[in-house]
């Protein structure tokens, strides 16, 4: 953590999650997913070590208590895992709170086969349902994601 001097001191201990150590993180991304004012973490797995749907392509978030203790919330993220990079959050269903875009990389041992990307829809309390096929069917095709950047293409502040 930033110490506002110029110097940072660590503050989370992964290796505390005995389960998440064979997974490769792929994208962090810090945003408030249970609306409580603080950042939590959401973190993308991905790889090819492993067979497809293997545990350690899970998709993780870690909520932050305030005081920048994070614990790990199992349930918060549904669906079976694949190899995911990029996300990005945003309030697409205009509710109030900040839902995810997660982008697919690939099938392990079917290169250059992806995944899909899923649109995660957010509860308000830091639990998400996968709304891909309701919203955004196609995304469910969608080839190899690189990058996740939302815009508001229109400009109409939404």
């Amino acid at each position: 953590l930033n110490q506002g001097d110029g110097t940072f001191r660590p503050k989370f201990d992964w290796t505390r999650e005995a389960e998440d150590r064979g997974c490769e993180d792929m994208t962090p991304l810090f945003f408030d997913a249970d609306g409580d004012g603080d950042l939590d973490l959401f973190v993308t797995s991905g790889g090819v070590e492993a067979p497809p749907a293997h545990p350690i392509y899970a998709d993780r978030l870690y909520l932050n208590d305030g005081a920048a203790n994070f614990r790990k919330a199992p349930a918060a993220i549904p669906g079976r895992p694949f190899s995911s990079g990029p996300a990005g959050a945003a309030d697409f269903d205009r509710d109030g709170d900040l839902d995810l875009f997660v982008g697919g990389r690939v099938v392990p041992g079917q290169y250059p086969t992806a995944p899909g990307s899923r649109l995660l829809r957010n509860n308000g309390r830091g639990e998400f349902e996968d709304a891909t096929l309701e919203l955004a069917p196609a995304l469910a095709e969608t080839g190899m994601v690189t990058g996740a950047i939302w815009s508001d293409a229109d400009n109409d502040g939404w």
